[in-house]
């Protein structure tokens, strides 16, 4: 990531932060949350890895709120890659070999999902 980036994107979540501090119990929604940050849904992320607790309600019309419920006392470090923890357990568990079964419930296990990269379609 250009340093630049890390700049502008480490401001949008302090930025985020400070808003949801604000907001209390009250929240903010999306379209306040929108006019700092295109991608506050990312920022939001990033803040729940570090250890931040949002609580999210899901309103009508699309509008969604974001409450801060907690704050870390000391902030965690980003976790290991997914497809790494992945391979990990396979390999560990299952001596590399899994069934589709097998497949199915360590992804649920550990709360993954499988997505198709950006731009791609089959």
């Amino acid at each position: 990531m250009k340093s630049e980036t890390k700049v502008r994107t480490e401001s949008q979540r302090l930025k985020i932060l400070n808003l949801l501090r604000s907001a209390g119990n009250s929240g903010v929604t999306n379209v306040d949350l929108v006019k700092v940050a295109l991608r506050y849904s990312a920022r939001i992320q990033e803040m729940y890895v570090a250890g931040y607790e949002i609580n999210v309600e899901e309103l009508a019309g699309g509008l969604t709120k974001y409450i801060l419920v907690s704050e870390p006392e000391t902030k965690k470090s980003k976790p290991d890659k997914a497809l790494n923890v992945l391979i990990d357990e396979i390999k560990n568990k299952y001596n590399g070999i899994v069934s589709v079964e097998q497949l199915i419930e360590e992804l649920d296990n550990n709360n993954f999902t499988v997505r198709r990269n950006i731009g791609t379609f089959c």
